[in-house]
């Protein structure tokens, strides 16, 4: 029986078990190691986790780009030709009987809909600017919930159930006011979910495994966004509120899915004091493991197998010096007429950049323990929201020459990119669930380098 103060984890080891030494026993059996042995196969019910969580991301870009069709302005033909020129007329100076919509309806997009055609691009362009002026707000608000209030799996869960509940109150808009309100609140209610699925996935994989399975929601991110073409084409002769119900309709079914089959992060119950159910959660995502997770008393390896694995700060920096070069080549290359190379350029920018960015994702989640990684991953989350605000006002600059605004994203990447060297190297080390772990482990990689 085992003392009041004996940890959980421990007290399932027989007190007379003479496999394992007595001085190792903590080390080996600490829950770091337990979770990293437990996971280290990465088995069909893992990638099924990683899937199930990443799909969030699929209905989340949808909702990002989905104003790129219902907002557009539609296209339109001349009724009355003895006083309508559809190539020279302005039908803000035509009498309205004079032309029509194609295809005849008048809530094909949310401009014809709400009567927006001769209004200024301000108002046309307020529920998209409201949308992302939501996904900042949100983005502060949200990070302000400590870490230990809901759990990974809730935070998800609420965040896209919430996005599509009130995508699916925006058809029943009945002007731009109320359609711009509804905007803002699913920017702030979807403005974090991308970075509470990428930790719930990472707490959910091994070491070994944790940079394969964070590229998942970035792929299932690029998928979302392709797939609203094939919807709008499908939608193409219907009413803009179409679009979303047709978005909308399959996240809320998701959202069930979610709830009923998705499993919380044992680190996160770990540290809730909840290792029982911790256990429970590692024996369903491994049970090639349950032998070992029901006894807990075999030695685990102390070597891991990441020599595969690049090193995290040398491949961030790779990426942002060569994505910012290939910026500024872009531009000198359009200065001087070579525009065909210079495109070639372009996409290393973008590619660089975009590879960038996902090896910082996972940079960050390895940086901080578990009680502060998902306000960590929403700051960084907050600082591609900002970057992305500048972009209209870098492309104005370049607006004569649209490739200047190449070299100031490639000056930026690189520059900025240096501040990496600063950051501890993270390849190959567990996650530390407290502050305490994480300061021990920052002294033992310092004390390695003298």
């Amino acid at each position: 029986m085992s003392g009041p103060s004996e940890p959980l984890l421990l007290s399932h080891i027989g007190a007379d078990d003479s496999n394992v030494d007595h001085k190792t026993r903590p080390e080996a059996l600490t829950f770091d190691s337990i979770v990293e042995h437990s996971l280290s196969d990465f088995g069909f019910w893992q990638l099924f986790q990683v899937i199930l969580v990443g799909v969030a991301l699929f209905f989340d870009a949808q909702q990002i780009f989905i104003t790129v069709y219902t907002d557009a302005y539609p296209t339109w033909h001349c009724l009355n030709h003895t006083i309508c020129d559809h190539s020279t007329s302005d039908i803000c100076r035509l009498p309205r009987s004079a032309w029509e919509w194609d295809g005849g309806s008048k809530d094909k997009t949310v401009i014809s809909d709400f009567g927006l055609e001769c209004s200024s691009s301000l108002l046309r362009g307020m529920p998209t600017s409201a949308f992302y002026i939501g996904g900042i707000v949100g983005g502060f608000v949200l990070a302000l919930i400590p870490d230990d209030s809901l759990g990974r799996k809730k935070l998800v869960l609420f965040s896209t159930f919430a996005m599509s509940i009130t995508s699916i109150s925006v058809i029943f808009s009945t002007n731009v006011w109320i359609y711009t309100t509804l905007k803002f609140i699913i920017g702030f209610s979807r403005s974090q979910t991308w970075s509470y699925a990428l930790v719930l996935i990472s707490e959910r994989v091994s070491t070994r495994w944790r940079p394969r399975a964070t590229m998942i929601p970035f792929t299932f991110f690029v998928l979302g966004f392709m797939s609203l073409s094939g919807i709008a084409y499908l939608a193409q002769h219907s009413s803009w509120r179409f679009l979303y119900l047709y978005t909308v309709v399959p996240a809320i079914f998701y959202c069930i899915f979610l709830c009923i089959f998705a499993l919380e992060s044992p680190r996160w119950l770990h540290m809730q004091g909840n290792d029982e159910e911790a256990i429970n959660v590692l024996k369903s995502m491994s049970s090639k493991n349950k032998p070992y997770l029901e006894s807990l008393v075999s030695v685990l390896p102390l070597e891991q197998e990441t020599s595969e694995e690049l090193p995290r700060r040398s491949s961030v920096l790779v990426n942002t010096l060569l994505g910012g070069a290939s910026g500024v080549l872009c531009f000198v290359l359009s200065v001087l007429g070579k525009t065909g190379i210079a495109f070639a350029f372009e996409l290393s920018t973008f590619f660089c950049a975009r590879i960038g960015f996902n090896l910082m994702a996972v940079y960050m989640v390895e940086m901080f323990p578990t009680c502060v990684r998902s306000s960590a991953t929403m700051m960084f989350r907050q600082a591609l929201v900002v970057g992305g605000a500048c972009c209209p006002l870098i492309a104005s600059i370049g607006r004569d020459l649209p490739s200047v605004s190449f070299a100031i994203f490639g000056v930026a990447m690189s520059g900025l990119g240096l501040f990496v060297l600063i950051l501890p190297e993270t390849k190959g080390s567990s996650l530390c669930d407290t502050m305490e772990e994480q300061e021990k482990r920052d002294q033992a990689i310092n004390s390695s380098r003298c």
